[in-house]
């Protein structure tokens, strides 16, 4: 499938011809997110996202290859007019969540304390603190990946969900950031549920949240 068709079949509005852009499905915005109908890629600056229209699945469902595969051919599959006999079965959605959140979690308990880790380099360049509300809790380090993992909790139940895996080079900087399980209805709790009473602080990303979450004297916070 191409990738201007599986935006357009998500609902996904984006202006533009050949390099169309628009809010992202998942962090929002206004113009960060955008597909190229010629290359046929896609790029959200906000998530740090990109690829062809298979990463692109595996970006908004939270899903691996395979089953980003599996879906797009699920889409393009077709049953002759003559022998339909009724709409055609649907994937279980939630089987397919949980999955997502299963893969996520198994990751998430494969971190360690973030701190003495590059995880606390790298946000000390930020200007940022690893204190110890956050290390293991909400952040983690996943040594064999060389990744900063962030808990996504669900708004309402707190359940754990999904995470977002910020690559870090030996130099303690950023290379990418991409996330696995479902995001939808969820953030980086930096402050629990508890900690909200007057105010919270929502921010876009889990650095700039901590930002603000510092800059305010720890007026609890949560990352979308």
């Amino acid at each position: 499938m191409r990738i201007e068709a599986e935006t357009e079949r998500r609902g996904i509005k984006l202006a533009g011809k050949i390099d169309r852009c628009g809010p992202c499905p998942s962090c929002g915005g206004v113009d960060r997110f955008s597909i190229n109908i010629r290359k046929q890629v896609f790029l959200c600056r906000g998530c740090d996202a990109r690829g062809d229209v298979i990463s692109l699945v595996q970006f908004l469902d939270g899903c691996d290859f395979r089953g980003a595969v599996e879906r797009l051919a699920g889409e393009r599959a077709s049953v002759p007019q003559h022998t339909r006999q009724s709409s055609p079965p649907q994937p279980n959605t939630n089987d397919s969540a949980a999955t997502c959140t299963a893969d996520a979690l198994k990751v998430w308990r494969e971190g360690v304390d973030p701190r003495g880790t590059l995880v606390e380099l790298y946000l000390a360049s930020r200007r940022l603190d690893l204190g110890e509300d956050l290390a293991g809790a909400v952040l983690r380090w996943h040594p064999r990946t060389k990744a900063m993992l962030a808990l996504f909790r669900d708004i309402r139940t707190d359940e754990p969900r999904a995470i977002s895996r910020t690559f870090i080079n030996d130099a303690a900087m950023k290379i990418e950031r991409k996330f696995l399980g479902p995001v939808a209805g969820c953030a980086v709790k930096l402050d629990a549920d508890e900690d909200v009473t007057n105010a919270l602080h929502i921010g876009e990303g889990v650095e700039t949240t901590m930002t603000a979450r510092q800059a305010e004297y720890r007026r609890p916070a949560w990352a979308l």
